[in-house]
């Protein structure tokens, strides 16, 4: 039996090598090529990573092949074939354009996206190099395997009971043994999520495709572990804050998108893409803040630690406190949150996307404790939602004693669809860009200028925020989530999601704007704040314990030492991507 067994699988091998072969280069080659520098200086370290991916989907190829080689099931092979195609065009795609392989940050961002936002990325990447290069890649790769299959189908029965048959167990074999030493472990703790942060893998969780899936899945629910945790800690919150401030502050509170301050003339950009805030500041309305950055360069990540009162310097997860909306709403205030980044298919949906931004803050629990209104849709154009918010609130605005959260999607990728297309907003061309880099052609110019048109049209859409707040007693705090490089200093656009961080990549994908802007009733508020202020280090997880302070709310949750406006600041390490110390890094250069 045994011995009949051992023929049969050696048959299935010497038929079915070539799809084996495929399937291993498919499943294999874009993580190898991710991580093989780990191992430069240690050839026998390098050999023994790239075999045990290598065998363990020789085992995995070979139970698919044995499976459509049962009656009626032919179309199988072309299937495995056709969906590991796919999937390695986006590998290859993501690795030439972002320097990484599939992650759950990726995961995340996709359960995020708009369809607008869906359809500007694809076609701002679609005929981009690294694109196009994927794919052609991936069909070449698909015309070898069909004209290898049609040879070896018409050689194939020389090498009946040759040795090249039975040398094929060898790697079978191995295969089922890592697949049993390597897989089912990581299959079996996908349920045990301890809430670890889920940008951190390690070498061997990524050795191929379907192993970065199953650690992508882990890290899901450990995502997830930690929106429950949100979820308790608030439910669980019952401290009832002190306000020692003036109760009729309205402090509003700006998020922008991808907002690279070196576009920004405020800055010392040499395009005037921010006049209406350089007038405020030459007004004396305005103070703008030097050193600020960001923790993360993506959105769901930076906004979870801005919204959070832990710090990431000490080692705290965004999800053991509440959020600072919900202590503001304990204080007395009324939250308002307009947020143009959240989809009503995202909020139907939260429940499926459990791991997304918008699952944590838009749970039951979080929207009960912490706001007391929110908009009722999203808009294609954030002037229409500032105008949403203004007719929506004028009253409680005029009132006073609101905090209010503004959510734009500001210089988010495509750069074109966010400005009006007219004589007003279309300021910037080609001609515009003095860049002299040699990757540089009219494509990549039109993109900077677009890029600096979105940059203006923001300005503009704070200006009408500013206009409809000078006659209320209120302040403005205007940050951006992350940077963005706009081929700043090389051939390369949006942000890099490789793990090693140079001082150039942080520049200009951390490095963020921040600005404060006072009403008339409220500019002596300007007096009150540190000389330095301008240039104090801030980093934006400690975002909520400046707002906290602006309005004077005690909580035991508030920092005095982290609120930049506080006399008792102190500077501490500015932690970026959870471990890399970001004025350590920036001195290095």
């Amino acid at each position: 039996m045994i011995r009949n067994v051992i023929s049969k699988l050696t048959k299935l091998l010497l038929d079915e090598w070539v799809f084996i072969a495929m399937f291993i280069i498919l499943n294999t080659t874009v993580i190898l090529k991710m991580n093989a520098h780990y191992f430069s200086s240690s050839p026998l370290q390098l050999a023994a990573f790239l075999l045990l991916p290598a065998v363990e989907n020789f085992f995995i190829a070979t139970a698919f092949a044995a499976l459509y080689r049962l009656p009626r099931m032919r179309w199988l092979k072309w299937l495995v074939i056709a969906v590991m195609s796919i999937l390695f065009v986006a590998q290859l795609f993501i690795y030439f354009q972002f320097h990484i392989g599939l992650q759950a940050s990726i995961l995340t961002i996709i359960a995020e996206t708009t369809p607008a936002e869906a359809s500007g990325f694809f076609s701002t990447f679609f005929l981009q190099p690294s694109a196009l290069n994927a794919i052609a890649i991936t069909l070449l790769l698909l015309l070898v395997y069909i004209l290898a299959e049609w040879q070896w189908a018409k050689r194939r029965e020389r090498f009946r009971g040759s040795l090249f048959g039975k040398l094929l167990l060898l790697p079978f074999l191995a295969g089922a043994i890592a697949f049993v030493v390597c897989y089912l472990p990581d299959v079996a703790l996908t349920s045990s999520a301890d809430g670890t942060v889920h940008h951190n893998q390690t070498l061997l969780s990524n050795r191929d495709f379907l192993s970065t899936v199953v650690t992508q899945m882990r890290s899901i629910s450990a995502v997830k572990h930690e929106n429950d945790l949100l979820n308790a800690t608030t439910e669980a919150y019952s401290e009832q804050p002190i306000v020692d401030g003036d109760r009729r502050l309205n402090i509003i509170l700006v998020i922008g998108e991808s907002y690279n301050k070196y576009h920004a003339s405020l800055y010392g950009y040499y395009l005037s893409t921010t006049p209406y805030l350089e007038q405020e500041l030459r007004d004396g309305c305005l103070v703008r803040l030097d050193n600020a950055v960001a923790a993360y360069n993506a959105t769901s990540p930076s906004m979870k630690s801005m919204f959070s009162l832990n710090a990431i310097d000490r080692g705290e997860r965004w999800c053991d406190r509440p959020l600072f909306p919900t202590v503001f709403k304990q204080a007395g205030y009324n939250v308002l949150f307009w947020d143009n980044q959240n989809t009503a298919l995202q909020k139907r949906l939260i429940s499926d996307f459990a791991f997304t931004l918008n699952a944590a803050l838009y749970s039951p629990a979080v929207v009960e404790k912490s706001y007391s209104a929110t908009n009722s849709k999203i808009y294609d154009d954030d002037l229409e939602l500032v105008d949403d918010f203004i007719s929506n609130n004028t009253t409680r605005l005029n009132d006073g004693g609101n905090l209010a959260i503004i959510h734009l999607v500001g210089q988010h990728i495509d750069y074109n669809r966010r400005f009006p297309n007219d004589a007003k907003h279309k300021v910037f061309n080609v001609k515009d860009i003095r860049q002299k880099a040699s990757y540089l052609d009219s494509r990549k110019r039109q993109i900077i200028a677009d890029y600096d048109n979105a940059t203006r049209y923001n300005d503009f859409v704070l200006h009408r925020l500013f206009d409809s707040l000078r006659d209320t007693y209120s302040l403005v705090v205007y940050l951006s989530d992350h940077g963005e490089e706009v081929y700043d200093y090389r051939d390369f656009m949006m942000r890099d999601r490789a793990p090693e961080k140079t001082p150039q990549m942080v520049k200009y994908e951390n490095d963020i704007p921040m600005v404060v802007w006072f009403s008339p009733q409220a500019r002596h508020l300007i007096d009150a704040l540190p000389r330095d202020v301008a240039s104090r280090p801030f980093v934006n997880y400690d975002l909520p314990h400046l707002l906290l302070g602006l309005a004077r709310i005690r909580s035991q949750l508030y920092r005095p030492e982290r609120d930049l406006f506080s006399p008792d600041f102190k500077p501490h390490p500015r932690i970026i991507y959870d471990t890399l110390d970001y004025d350590s890094l920036v001195s290095s250069k």
